[in-house]
């Protein structure tokens, strides 16, 4: 939905932002710093509309085909291997 996003720089969500370009990934459980950057996000139009469109772009390398046809490489290297 083009959402900057906010994420505990730590596992699962941290793999899919790009700090400072689709969003932010801050130290886990600072709500210091999560705020803060939660702030720049809502006050400056500009840098929410920028990351934004970063992030819809980035979200489009994320897809169910996409990650069927890894899986199915995977599968086939191991498979290959035995």
């Amino acid at each position: 939905y083009g959402t900057p996003a906010i994420v505990w720089d730590e596992d699962g969500p941290a793999e899919t932002v790009i700090n400072g370009v689709t969003g932010f990934k801050v130290r886990p459980y600072d709500l210091g710093e999560f705020a803060e950057k939660a702030l720049m996000i809502l006050t400056d139009s500009d840098l929410r509309r920028k990351m934004g469109e970063n992030a819809i772009e980035h979200a489009k390398t994320f897809s169910w085909e996409r990650h069927v046809l890894i899986i199915e490489e995977v599968l086939s290297e191991v498979a290959g291997s035995s």
